[in-house]
């Protein structure tokens, strides 16, 4: 089951997860969008929506203490969310960027096309 993610209870778990993947953590909790899902305390990932046809997905995580299969349904389940959560807010296309190749190689396996290698996410506050 997926569910909308809340701020304050989540929010220390999600640094959890990313930490013991040693994943890059999103800077500051303001920096995450309120369309963020969790599916199954299994696995998290958060939604941007923008001005134009385009959506964007990010901070995606798994919770490393669950059973691998559980992590990996709940992955496919929180991506197909995050796709639909898009539909319906009228976007026609989902992106993400990833440099973990067994992410890539999922998302290609649920319809993603690969169109960039080697990028580099630059970030500055305003």
């Amino acid at each position: 089951m997926t569910r909308q993610w809340d701020r304050k209870s989540d929010y220390p778990m999600l640094l959890r997860w990313w930490g013991e993947h040693k994943m890059e953590i999103p800077p500051m909790e303001i920096i995450l969008p309120n369309t963020g899902y969790i599916c199954d305390e299994a696995a998290a990932g958060f939604l941007y929506l923008t001005n134009s046809p385009v959506a964007v997905i990010e901070w995606v995580v798994s919770n490393p203490f669950t059973d691998k299969k559980v992590r990996n349904a709940a992955l496919e389940e929180l991506i197909d969310h995050l796709c639909m959560q898009a539909k319906l807010s009228h976007h026609s296309i989902v992106m993400t960027m990833t440099s973990v190749n067994s992410f890539a190689k999922r998302l290609e396996r649920l319809e993603f096309t690969a169109n960039d290698h080697k990028v580099t996410h630059l970030m500055r506050a305003i």
